[in-house]
Parts: structure tokens; sequence; C-alpha cells
């Protein structure tokens, strides 16, 4: 799981300001992202790790972004 975090947070930041900004469609590049190899169950689990970790925050289908600075 944590590999895939961070392939999320790499991902997401290098889209810079073209990310997702609703929640379907973060799921969908989510699952683009691991070439739609992921079952709907990985893909909830994964959303709930990101938002637990505030890296991404809902707010109603709208999402923005905490993305971690890493030294």
């Amino acid at each position: 799981m944590a590999e895939r975090i961070d392939a999320i947070v790499e991902f997401l930041k290098a889209r810079g300001a073209a990310k997702p900004r609703a929640v379907k469609t973060l799921s969908n590049s989510i699952n683009s992202l691991f070439m739609k190899k992921l079952e709907e169950d990985d893909l909830a689990r994964i959303m709930g790790e990101l938002i637990r970790q505030k890296i991404v925050i809902t707010n109603g289908s709208k999402v923005s972004y905490q993305l971690p600075v890493k030294p």
C-alpha cells in the first residue's frame, strides 16, 4: 500500500495544476495509473488511505490536495 500511495503522490505532483478536482476523476486517474488493474475494493482502500493521511481532502464530490514535501 505504501508504494502505491508514494506512486500516486508522485503522479499528482507531476500533474501540477492539472490535478483531478472531482472524486470520480481522481479515482479514474488512479485506476489508469495502475493500468486499470485495480479492483473496486482496492481503489476504495487507496482512496480511504489518501484521505486518512490528509493527502486528499474531500468536500462533497470535490477534492483538494495537501501533497507531502520530501526533503
